[in-house]
């Protein structure tokens, strides 16, 4: 049995509990970057759930006991959600700060959300300067959900051309990056008149896109 490509079919057919599962139990054998990726989507997506016997909390301490950057990342992500403990957004800080400081792209990410004006769950000091400036570090380090966060960002702001075509440009890199939500965003602009007009911003997307697979490794998670 394959438990990583199980666990990726599971993810596809939105069998959250099983996708878990099966690359917990990866994990189990191989310190697998790809599966630690998938309970990272679940965590990013909010579709975790608690469980007395579930394994999760266990394998993160262990991990984040070891000095696995990825496992403070994800813990962080879990903190800030409420998923599987209460929230606690001090710890998930100081965790998202430990997986930065070690380039882990998406944690870079994660904190930058907490800091965008609009994430009201963060219950920190809003800094819309910084949490831009951290997504585009973020971005151009490979992760797809900074990619998906900036343009999420712009399409739900003040509706101008300005706004769209950034929101296009960004929304068509996590498209590319394979992030599902990023997809569906981007689609959902190209059919609005105003996208046939940014025909040099898909150009320009897919080049930053390209140079981001010139420079992010395959697995970029521990």
């Amino acid at each position: 049995m394959d438990y990583l490509i199980d666990a990726q079919i599971a993810l596809r057919a939105k069998q959250y509990n099983l996708a878990l599962e099966l690359a917990l139990q990866e994990l189990a054998n191989h310190r697998s970057p790809q599966a630690q990726a998938i309970i990272a989507r679940l965590a990013w997506d909010g579709v975790l759930t608690y469980k007395d016997d579930q394994a999760l909390p266990v394998w993160l301490e262990q991990q984040i006991e070891a000095g696995n950057a990825y496992a403070f990342f994800i813990s962080a992500l879990l903190d800030i959600s409420g998923q599987i403990s209460e929230f606690n957004i001090p710890r998930a800080i100081e965790r998202f700060q430990v997986a930065i400081d070690k380039r882990v792209a998406d944690a870079m990410a994660g904190y930058a959300n907490l800091l965008l004006p609009q994430n009201e769950s963060a219950k920190i000091a809003p800094d819309l300067k910084t949490g831009i400036q951290l997504l585009e570090q973020a971005l151009a380090l490979g992760s797809q959900e900074a990619a998906y966060i900036l343009g999420k960002h712009y399409r739900y702001q003040k509706h101008t051309p300005d706004n769209l075509q950034k929101a296009y440009y960004y929304l068509n890199i996590a498209r590319l990056l394979s992030h599902e939500n990023g997809k569906l965003l981007f689609l959902s602009i190209a059919q609005i008149e105003e996208a046939n007009h940014f025909v040099d911003t898909i150009k320009k997307s897919e080049e930053a896109y390209y140079r981001i697979l010139s420079l992010k490794p395959e697995y970029p998670c521990i």
